[in-house]
């Protein structure tokens, strides 16, 4: 053995026996031959004191100093430290339950839990050309196509990934749409703006000089519109752009509505009307929680939904109702909206992924109750990260097989709501002792009592 004060065993069903050790790492004994992984082989921490091995046969690490680590097959193929989340990268206890949660005893961080992911996230390791993902779209020909930073697209295709891109560090794929040739135009925030024809990528330039392109939209009639860094909005006709209007700030999203008019939201520009030739602006002072507008949806039956920096908002009528922390909401940082075929918004933003009934959100616009729930899904279900991206178009979507994707500053997320898990399961409590008025309890206590009482519990 590389190390002699071993701290932690573990034996396999065949008789492998998997010691760590403080200071050698991880050591397994095979046939009577040893072998070993320390930091060369990828640990973070070479002193190993806790193993696990799970139902679906991995093997859980827990190191002090390197947080968790999973290994499968030889190697260490993921990690999850304080940057993920967990409150100690000093793991010394590790245990798995009936649900198949794992729970992590820390030092000094308290008990974690690890619970089978309701998010399936696809990352660099998965094969995405960048984890940090702007925008995400699917194409004509079932294909998931995903906008990253650095220059690269990613093209997920019957569950194979491949790279699309240029790899020019100062290029980063915003936004994307496609023309009723198949063919898929993106905006880079930089003076090179693309179209994807197959697996050509071919630049198109736009007799616009200085004008950098943040958002495409692809309008019902086959035109194209685009929102500029600067506040414009322009029609592409002939290769050239010609303005349709102009806000304040940079143009976060554009939305068709059904009636042909267009809707654009703008970085601290608020929400911009446009019918023909009148252009409307609603900011704070007409009612919106925040001038920033990031996510626009518009529901079957008209409604407008708007994603700001200070809730969800909701125009219907000519009213305006804006949902806050306060009144049920997960986060108030909203940075896309999807429906889902049961009558569910899902949201976005800065904390994770969130969603509500609405029809909760009817009832509250008509004063019917005073709070709605919202489920919340984060790292705890299987994202790689909360913080989701604001800055694409669109930072969300919704498949044809009904699956949500999301994008995320570390990958890209997906739900399928029709298969959402729910956990009933229950965990006994032991009270070590009751204490009442700092007299410890002998005997059951009354069912009803004058006086206050505390527990204690290990």
């Amino acid at each position: 053995m590389s190390d002699d004060d071993v701290m932690s065993l573990y034996q396999d069903p065949d008789g492998t026996l998997w010691a760590g050790s403080d200071g050698g790492g991880l050591e397994r004994l095979r046939n009577g031959h040893f072998d070993s992984w320390s930091l060369k082989d990828g640990l973070l921490d070479k002193d190993v004191w806790a193993i696990l091995r799970d139902r679906d046969g991995s093997l859980w690490l827990g190191t002090m100093g390197g947080g968790l680590a999973r290994f499968e097959n030889g190697r260490i193929v993921s990690y999850t430290t304080t940057k993920d989340g967990l409150s100690s990268d000093y793991v010394d206890a590790l245990y798995e339950d009936p649900d198949g949660s794992i729970w992590i005893g820390t030092r000094g961080g308290g008990l974690g839990r690890l619970k089978e992911g309701q998010v399936t996230t696809f990352t660099e390791s998965e094969g995405l050309s960048k984890n940090d993902v702007k925008c995400v779209f699917e194409s004509r020909d079932g294909s998931m196509c995903i906008g990253t930073e650095g220059g690269w697209i990613s093209r997920l295709k019957d569950g194979k990934f491949t790279t699309i891109g240029t790899g020019l560090e100062a290029e980063t794929y915003y936004s994307v749409a496609e023309d009723p040739d198949g063919v898929l135009w993106w905006a880079t925030g930089d003076e090179n703006d693309y179209r994807l024809a197959g697996s050509r990528l071919i630049p198109f330039l736009l007799k616009r000089p200085g004008v950098t392109l943040r958002s495409i939209l692809r309008l019902r009639n086959g035109e194209t519109l685009v929102g500029g860094s600067q506040g414009e909005i322009y029609r592409v006709q002939g290769g050239q752009l010609n303005t349709v209007a102009h806000a304040e700030g940079q143009i976060y999203c554009l939305l068709e509505d059904r009636d042909g008019s267009l809707w654009a939201g703008a970085d601290h520009g608020g929400l911009i009307h446009i019918t023909g030739q009148t252009q409307s602006v609603m900011r704070m002072r007409q009612g919106l929680p925040d001038d920033t507008v990031r996510a626009l949806y518009q529901d079957a039956a008209g409604t407008l939904w708007m994603g700001t920096e200070a809730g969800l908002c909701r125009l219907k009528d000519g009213k305006l109702t804006v949902y806050r922390v306060k009144d049920g909401l997960f986060d108030e940082g909203v940075y896309s909206i999807l429906e889902d075929d049961t009558g569910h918004l899902w949201m976005s933003g800065p904390k994770g992924i969130s969603r509500v009934s609405k029809p909760d959100l009817e009832r509250f616009a008509s004063g019917k109750i005073k709070r709605f729930a919202t489920d919340s899904y984060g790292m705890q279900d299987g994202m790689a990260t909360s913080d989701c991206e604001g800055d694409g178009l669109p930072t969300a979507w919704k498949a044809r097989d009904g699956r949500l994707w999301f994008a995320t500053a570390k990958g890209v997320s997906v739900i399928d709501p029709d298969h959402l898990r729910v956990n009933f399961a229950s965990y006994p409590v032991m009270i070590d002792r009751i204490v009442v008025d700092g007299t410890s309890a002998e005997r059951p206590l009354r069912t009803t009592s004058d006086y206050t009482s505390s527990a204690e519990s290990a």
